[in-house]
């Protein structure tokens, strides 16, 4: 009995044996034939959308902050002591060079206006009177009828009566400019603010806290800040020749308000600061710009687009063409004449138009890039350096070759 079950198992391990020695020479037959006849699996070649680079002459701006600042502001003060008796204007209206903004009390410096004046004629009548004496004087002593020292005191007040002429009309002069100080004028025109006194306050010549300011809204100052170092980097581009001069009228200065909008008109660089700050390291410099709305107003913040100069021979690499190495440099892949992917390190400060890195030409080893490089943007995934790839043009059809076609921008 055992001896029949041990049989049967017997055969059954010989037929399983033989089964899978027929799966295997098969097996080998099948893979052995496939590759005779060329039939196994290929590597397939990936493709990859580039961007050809041509060198372009790109105007180079640069975004800075700025505050606005009056065209013109006068603080108005009292140039005399009284009681202000009138305001005469509407508080945040806009008033004209001339007129007048206040009313101080008059009375006394009418009246002292009036006593001068008095005085004036007072010595008029006496320069009168000594003139006749005088004249009288000079026809007697002809005929010895006065003596030469009477002539001579006659002359003297004379001149005396001149001086207190003089004088008096001084006085005048003095008392109808401090009546005159009581009507307190604007001194330019533009917007009026708020009032710091009111009828009844009493007020002191040349008092520090002044009376009201009007200020000059149209035009407007844009004050914008640069720091040293920059300052320096675009002189040093500028000699070397990276930088060309834009010209004066070619661009201005464009500005973005507080809200993130546009404003409407340009502003025109006027100077540059002579100047460093001490205390930020920072150059000021000042464009003017119509403000005919009353839009602006001064104390503002504004963003300023501020147009460098013209990078010649520029490259302009997609931002999305670049990637960051794991040493944290700015890369790109490219496609060589061999087609193959190669990575190139690529410096720029410089962004244009928030679509484009700025990159001057010239390449050594795998820093840099040189026109007709044709810089990977499509299928940055697919591909890595050292493989194989075909390029197509961006926007193409894959398959397509490569063509030459301006940068991003």
């Amino acid at each position: 009995m055992l001896e029949a079950v041990w049989k049967s198992r017997r055969r059954r391990l010989i037929a399983l044996a033989a089964l899978g020695l027929v799966a295997a020479v098969c097996l080998f037959v099948i893979v052995r034939g496939g590759n005779k006849t060329g039939q196994g699996p290929q590597m397939q070649i990936p493709q990859v959308g580039v961007v050809e680079l041509k060198p372009e002459d790109v105007l180079t701006t640069v975004e800075l902050t700025g505050r606005v600042a009056s065209h013109a502001v006068a603080e108005v003060r009292p140039q005399v002591n009284g009681i202000i008796l009138e305001r005469l204007f509407e508080e945040g209206s806009n008033v004209q060079a001339g007129q007048q903004l206040y009313q101080i009390d008059p009375a006394m410096y009418q009246a002292q206006y009036d006593t001068a004046l008095a005085n004036q004629r007072k010595a008029e009548t006496a320069l009168a009177n000594s003139k006749r004496i005088v004249d009288r004087y000079g026809e007697i002593i002809k005929v010895n009828g006065v003596s030469q020292q009477e002539y001579d005191n006659a002359q003297a007040q004379y001149r005396v009566a001149q001086a207190d002429v003089a004088g008096a009309e001084a006085a005048v002069k003095s008392a109808r400019i401090s009546l005159d100080y009581t009507k307190v004028f604007s001194p330019v025109s533009g917007r009026v603010g708020i009032s710091n006194v009111t009828e009844g306050a009493l007020v002191t010549a040349g008092q520090p806290t002044p009376l009201v300011a009007v200020q000059q809204m149209d035009p407007m100052y844009i004050d914008i800040t640069q720091s040293s170092v920059e300052f320096l980097r675009l002189q040093r581009n500028l000699l070397s020749g990276a930088l060309a001069e834009a010209g004066e009228n070619a661009v201005g200065v464009k500005l973005v308000l507080e809200d993130g909008l546009p404003y409407e008109y340009e502003a025109r660089m006027m100077l540059y600061d002579a100047t460093v700050s001490r205390s930020t390291g920072a150059i000021t410099m000042r464009a003017t710009v119509p403000n005919p709305g009353g839009l602006l107003l001064p104390g503002m913040f504004v963003r300023a687009v501020v147009t460098e100069g013209v990078t010649r021979q520029a490259l302009l690499v997609p931002l999305g063409a670049v990637q960051r190495s794991p040493r944290g440099e700015a890369v790109v892949l490219i496609v060589n004449d061999q087609n193959m992917v190669e990575q190139r390190v690529i410096q720029s400060s410089r962004i244009y138009s928030n679509t484009a890195w700025i990159v001057l030409p010239g390449k050594e080893g795998p820093v840099g890039l040189d026109a007709g490089d044709k810089v990977i943007l499509e299928g940055l995934n697919r591909v890595r350096p050292g493989i194989p790839a075909q390029a197509y043009p961006l926007g193409g059809k894959p398959g397509a070759p490569a063509q030459a076609q301006g940068g991003a921008g």
